[in-house]
C-alpha cells in the first residue's frame, strides 16, 4: 500500500529489477543459494500481465486524496529448462517507486 500521498495527478510507477534469467530475460534468475534448477520467477501486475525485469508498471493513480493505494503484484515460478531438479528456490527482486 502507498500511504499519506495525497493526490498524484501524474501517478506512480513501480521499476522492479533483479538478476535477468539466461534463459527467458523477462524473468527473474534463481538466486545462488537455490538449491532446485530448471526454474525462473516470473512477475506479473494486478492483471497478470508479466512485468519484465528492468521494466515499469503502468501509472497508478492516487485519486480524491485517498489516504491509501494498494499495489498489487504477482510473482511466479516457471519451469524455463527441460531439466529441472527439486529443492528450495530464492530470487531477489527490488523495487522503487517513481513518481513521473
Amino acid at each position: 500500500n502507498l500511504e499519506n500521498c495525497g493526490s498524484l495527478a501524474h501517478g506512480v510507477e513501480v521499476l522492479f529489477s533483479g538478476t535477468p534469467d539466461t534463459s527467458i530475460s523477462d524473468y527473474i534468475k534463481l538466486d545462488p543459494e537455490s538449491t532446485a534448477t530448471g526454474f525462473a520467477v516470473k512477475l506479473m501486475d494486478e492483471n497478470q500481465k508479466v512485468i519484465p525485469v528492468g521494466s515499469k508498471t503502468q501509472p497508478y493513480y492516487i485519486t480524491d486524496n485517498a489516504p491509501t493505494k494498494s499495489l498489487l503484484f504477482y510473482a511466479q515460478m516457471v519451469q524455463v529448462s527441460s531439466k529441472v531438479t527439486s529443492g528450495r528456490i530464492y530470487a531477489t527482486a527490488t523495487f522503487q517507486t517513481i513518481y513521473p
